[in-house]
């Protein structure tokens, strides 16, 4: 952990906001102390995305049940969550310029949590759309207001790593979703599973209770100012290497979430096992593989940054162009061993985007606008990537599904994905084989969209140095 900087003493040159010398902000700027709000933030990212994550893990007994097709679990999984989540990300980023952002996380966490919970209630597509529609509003403001206080915890250089680290709660949140919502899945039904998840958020609002509001842009040379307009923001955020970066990042997104969402019904139509065992394989295969790949990120563009600003942008070319060969023929393999073992390649590089994209965003704007182009990058993001990926996927899995479905209509025949109870054993495995097929052909198409993301972070490190010089010429070591 050294190239964290922990044994540093970080408080030499640190330009305070206020009156400096207060014992309120020495006390922040421990090294200690900033690591441990880094693990708080953390922590509520891993619990936001174990809950976003649980209904890809359990959808496909839900889909059974509600007799849902992958079109409305794309639409459940990506839509009806994105929208609200993207709309609500930029009015809370907002409010996090000028006000407390440890009080607006822990408003949030409620709501998002409350919301995790009443899915387990719902009996109805429509039920579960407005359900998603509240963690969507609960989860949307979260991140931007937790980077801006990252961003303020650390200083430029450091931010690839902290961010990094900050955005394994991804990978985190999703393996310990598979493991819990899996398990509670198969032995207590998909209901239980958000019940379970939903509830426990109150305490991770109650620990907010122990951060402390940092004081703002006391790592940066500029000026911090009073808050800057909405206007003013877009301007600085128009420059090339920004735009690029949110267009690599949202459609890697899309690959990312296209093929999560539907990871676990692809390994319950393809192979023979059951819905813990599925999402067992899913955690063990993407948990520790992405943490590994974040990690990786952060640690290769803090060294090779260093050198280049260009490698900030080039490493996340390289992870995701690299995984679609590794993901295409992972999906190809008929035998599960085989499939989880190639699939750890592409599960580790293609996560190379996350940390740096988030950092070269906070690095490219003032302090002031950081919690606000955070949001606008959450928002191409989870628009494009959440709630587009999924929702594709799923509906190129219907018209794979029904091409190669030979006993008339696949929605008809196939309720829910699965022949009725009455029909024979020809039937149930027409209907398995055609949902199979059609689930593997929507997330090879979703990969593509990792080439189109890598074009774009290539562009992107062409601009980055002088965008960076706009707007300070002072280079933090």
């Amino acid at each position: 952990m050294a190239f964290l900087g922990i044994g540093e003493n970080v408080t030499a040159g640190i330009r305070m906001t206020s009156a400096a010398g207060t014992q309120g902000t020495r006390d922040q700027a421990h090294p200690l102390y900033r690591y441990y709000v880094l693990a708080v933030l953390l922590s509520v990212y891993i619990f936001n995305f174990l809950d976003r994550t649980i209904m890809s893990i359990v959808g496909q007994p839900m889909k059974v049940e509600l007799k849902l097709t992958d079109w409305q679990l794309g639409l459940l999984n990506g839509i009806a969550f994105a929208v609200f989540y993207v709309i609500m990300g930029i009015p809370v980023a907002r409010l996090a310029e000028r006000r407390s952002r440890v009080r607006i996380i822990q408003l949030l966490i409620v709501v998002w949590s409350g919301m995790t919970a009443l899915c387990g209630y719902c009996q109805n597509f429509g039920q579960l759309m407005l359900a998603r529609v509240g963690v969507g509003v609960g989860e949307g403001g979260c991140s931007p207001a937790s980077l801006s206080m990252i961003a303020d915890y650390f200083p430029p250089r450091q931010r690839n790593v902290a961010m990094s680290i900050y955005a394994m709660g991804i990978p985190i949140g999703t393996l310990l979703g598979a493991l819990l919502g899996g398990w509670i899945g198969q032995h207590y039904g998909w209901r239980n599973a958000f019940k379970i998840v939903g509830l426990p958020g109150l305490l991770f609002a109650l620990l907010m209770f122990t951060i402390k509001e940092p004081p703002r842009g006391r790592f940066d040379p500029v000026a911090v100012g009073s808050m800057p307009s909405l206007g003013a923001t877009m301007r600085r955020l128009s420059r090339p290497s920004f735009v690029h970066v949110a267009l690599g990042a949202s459609l890697a997104t899309f690959g990312n979430y296209g093929v999560s969402t539907f990871a676990v019904p692809f390994l319950l139509r393809g192979y023979d096992i059951n819905l813990g065992q599925a999402a067992l394989w899913y955690g063990l295969i993407t948990g520790p593989t992405a943490i590994l790949g974040t990690a990786m990120g952060g640690w290769l563009t803090y060294r090779l940054g260093g050198i280049n600003a260009r490698w900030n942008a080039y490493v996340p070319a390289i992870g995701v162009s690299l995984s679609v060969p590794f993901y295409i023929i992972t999906m190809m393999q008929p035998n599960l061993t085989m499939m989880a073992l190639l699939a750890l390649v592409p599960s580790v590089i293609h996560y190379f985007y996350l940390g740096p994209s988030y950092a070269m965003t906070s690095n490219l704007v003032e302090p002031r606008m950081r919690a606000t182009a955070s949001a606008i990058l959450l928002l191409l993001m989870n628009f494009i990537g959440l709630g587009l990926g999924p929702t594709l996927v799923g509906a190129l899995s219907d018209v794979f599904a029904s091409h190669v479905f030979a006993g008339g209509s696949f929605i008809a025949s196939c309720p829910g994905g699965v022949a009725s109870a009455a029909a024979g054993g020809a039937a149930h495995a027409a209907c398995r084989l055609a949902s199979f097929t059609g689930v593997k052909y929507g997330m090879m198409i979703a990969v593509l969209f990792y080439l189109w993301a890598a074009l774009h972070y290539v562009l992107a490190a062409r601009t980055l140095p002088t965008d960076l010089k706009h707007l300070t010429a002072h280079k933090d070591c």
